[in-house]
């Protein structure tokens, strides 16, 4: 089937879920977000840990919170904190793999 879309690109790309609770999924939610040049996520937060790795591209991952940011880069993995606050920005576009985990 199709993967659904979710609202959470701000600019020309899109996330796509492939794997949720919604097509059975129980310990890992996989989301395919593709940022385009100068697209960033909206604020996001999960109540588990999430992981992210970044198949292409680059930017940076801020934590909205304490505004520090980390740049990211083709084949970066990062790990965020359960309850944590963060957000995406590309810079000449970046494509990432990842999401939430237990689902």
């Amino acid at each position: 089937g199709v993967s659904p879309t979710i609202p959470i690109v701000e600019g020309a790309g899109s996330a796509r879920v492939l794997l949720w609770p919604g097509n059975g999924a129980k310990y890992r939610t996989l989301q395919l977000i593709d940022l385009q040049t100068g697209d960033r996520t909206v604020d996001l937060s999960h109540t588990t840990d999430a992981v992210f790795y970044v198949m292409k591209g680059a930017g940076t991952v801020v934590d909205t919170k304490s505004k520090s940011t980390s740049e990211l880069m083709e084949g970066s993995m990062i790990h965020i904190d359960a309850g944590d606050r963060y957000r995406f920005e590309s810079s000449p576009g970046m494509m990432l793999l990842g999401g939430p985990c237990p689902a």
